[in-house]
Order: C-alpha cells, then sequence, then structure tokens
C-alpha cells in the first residue's frame, strides 16, 4: 500500500468512531429474516418475516426508519425480498410457501404470483437482472429459475452436477436431485452479461449470460461459498464462505486480490457500500466487519447483541441496514441503521 492509501485508511478507522451510531427500530415483524433496498432511489427499504409478511419502511435523508405499508400473502415465512433495480415501486419476494410474488408498494397488493411446487426444496435465494427483466429464484434442490418479469412465467432453468460443471435444463429424478452440486447466493454483474453462482465445492461458477455457458470455475475458498456481492463500481465481487474467509475478486480478471477473516464461524452476509469503498461482512459471530474495499485493511468492529441475518448498504447514501437473529428490543425484532463515514 502507498503512503496515501495508508493516510486514507487511518482517516476511515477514526471516521468510524465519529459517524458509526446505530438507531435501533422496532418492527412489528416477530423475527425477521431478510432485508432489501429500494434501488432506483434508496428511499425505501423491505424486510421479510416469519410472520408471512414483508415489510416496507419509509428511509428519511436523516437515517430514521418507519414502517410505511405491510404486504400479505405469503403462507410460508418470507426468505428474501428485492426490489426491481428500475422501478422504485415494485419488490419481489420469496417464501417457504413455495411461491415467487411480485408486489406493487403503492397499492400494497400482489400484482403476480408464481408457484414452485414441482420441487421439494424452498426458495431461499433471489435476485434481479440489471435491466429489470428477469428474476433468478435459487433452492434448496440446487436448481436456478429464470423467471420474465412481464410474463411472470418459468423461461430457462440450471443446474450443476456434482461431478462436472455445465449447466443443465431438465427436471431431475428424486435420485438425480441428491448428485447436484449445491447452490448457493447468486447475482449478475451490473452489465448483465454474467451470471455468478456460488457453490458447495467452494468455487465460483461464473456463466455467460442468457446463454448459460460455464465460462470459468473461481477458486478462493476451501469449504462451501454462501455470500456474494458486486461492488456497485463495478471493479470488484467478493464472496464468503463456511471457511470463515471473504475473498476480494478483481471483476475483470477474475482473479482473487485479497482473502482476510477476523472470524472462526462461517460468514453469513457481507455487501458493499455504494461508493464501493467499504465491504462490510458477518459471521455467525456477534460482530460486523468492517473492511477498506480496495485493500482489505480491517478498518472498524461493531458488536451486535446478537447474531446478524443480513446487511445490506443504501445504494444512494453512507447509510448500512442490517437485522440480527435474536436481536430484540421490547419483545419485538428490530431494524438497525447505522451510517458510514464519508470518504
Amino acid at each position: 500500500a502507498t503512503a496515501d492509501e495508508g493516510e486514507m485508511a487511518s482517516g476511515m478507522r477514526e471516521g468510524f468512531s465519529d459517524s458509526f451510531k446505530p438507531k435501533k427500530f422496532p418492527s412489528s415483524q416477530p423475527k425477521i429474516y431478510c432485508l432489501g433496498w429500494e434501488q432506483k432511489l434508496g428511499a425505501r427499504l423491505a424486510t421479510g418475516a416469519n410472520d408471512h409478511t414483508a415489510r416496507v419502511w419509509k428511509i428519511t435523508e436523516a437515517g430514521d426508519a418507519y414502517q410505511e405499508s405491510i404486504l400479505k400473502g405469503h403462507k410460508g415465512c418470507v426468505n428474501r425480498v428485492c426490489w426491481d433495480p428500475n422501478n422504485a415501486s415494485l419488490v419481489a419476494s420469496i417464501s417457504a410457501d413455495q411461491s415467487l410474488r411480485l408486489w406493487d408498494v403503492r397499492s400494497q397488493t400482489s400484482i403476480a404470483e408464481l408457484s414452485f411446487s414441482q420441487f421439494t426444496g424452498k426458495n431461499v435465494n433471489l435476485c434481479w437482472h440489471p435491466d429489470g427483466s428477469t428474476l433468478a429464484v435459487g433452492n434448496l434442490d440446487n436448481v436456478v429459475s429464470f423467471v420474465d418479469v412481464k410474463t411472470f412465467k418459468r423461461v430457462n432453468q440450471m443446474s450443476f452436477p456434482s461431478l462436472a460443471g455445465g449447466a443443465g435444463g431438465q427436471q431431475k429424478s428424486q435420485s438425480q436431485k441428491k448428485q447436484l452440486k449445491e447452490l448457493n447466493e447468486m447475482c449478475w454483474n451490473m452489465k448483465g452479461n454474467l451470471f455468478f453462482v456460488t457453490t458447495g465445492t467452494g468455487a465460483v461458477e461464473v456463466l455467460s449470460y442468457p446463454t448459460l455457458e460455464t465460462m470459468i470455475e473461481l477458486n478462493g475458498h476451501v469449504a462451501p461459498v454462501y455470500c456474494i456481492t458486486m461492488d456497485p463500481t463495478g471493479k470488484h465481487f467478493a464472496t464468503g464462505g463456511t471457511d470463515a474467509i471473504v475473498s476480494l475478486w478483481d471483476l475483470e480478471e477474475g482473479a482473487c486480490v485479497s482473502s482476510f477473516s477476523n472470524v472462526d464461524s462461517p460468514v453469513r452476509t457481507l455487501g458493499f457500500s455504494h461508493c464501493g469503498n467499504y465491504l462490510a461482512y458477518a459471521s455467525e459471530e456477534k460482530s460486523i466487519y468492517f473492511v477498506d474495499a480496495c485493500s482489505g485493511k480491517p478498518l472498524h468492529e461493531e458488536q451486535t447483541m446478537s447474531r446478524i441475518q443480513q446487511l445490506a448498504f443504501s445504494p444512494t447514501s453512507d447509510l448500512i441496514a442490517y437485522v440480527g437473529d435474536t436481536e430484540r428490543e421490547k419483545g419485538k425484532d428490530v431494524l438497525t441503521l447505522a451510517r458510514v463515514p464519508t470518504v
């Protein structure tokens, strides 16, 4: 690192002690599993919970949160929420009831629904193509389904055999399902021409999109990779694994430029700040770690009352939001917001 980079990292560390002051906002949801920021304006945030509902929160410029609406319709816990990247009124959700729903938050109604009842595994992962045309849904059968948003019908699906790479679109028998490679979180790059899938082998599969042909297999972990996040500036992406390691990758080169860990348990969630300067991650321990996204240098450890279920930075400001497994205030789960230093 250069002297300038060292001074910048030092300034970042000092800034955390001044600006990082978490605010807790009690929710009427009894157990929050997930959260997601509205991507266009960053003025709203959604949470999903085990009471079968999603909540929409209004986020002010001062960093305060107010529950705005309740989205009802699922018949199981809501496992993921994800906003249309180009429409601030549309949010998608997946649930343990084997369904995908699309909501209009203005009318607080479900405007489309798709059942995945042909699978036995629950829907657990969800992401949106950058142009808003397609949703990807991953389930515990290790199958990723691609859904056209306009028709709300499946247009493709893929899985990986456990002993060989390659995408497949055939329905699998129950015995064959057990032989599929474990698929975890997935996402598109910012251009939308590459699709990244984390796997139980410790590798990240990179596929061309929409052909779903395997381009390369990236190896940066020695145990299953659980989570992945893209740098909004398009320079990096990061992965977290059950080996308690976070790997930072150069997106253009497909090379791991740094690996680090301050934890002794699987990394559950991670995210980049909107400016791309910070990377935050959390494991099964009661802390959130912040590092310099360029160098991997540690900047701050924020101790929490419980394990963090999911964290996410605002797409437009210096706010980070997170929800904990058992963090409660007045008998309710809380949404926590905090501000990171401006660089």
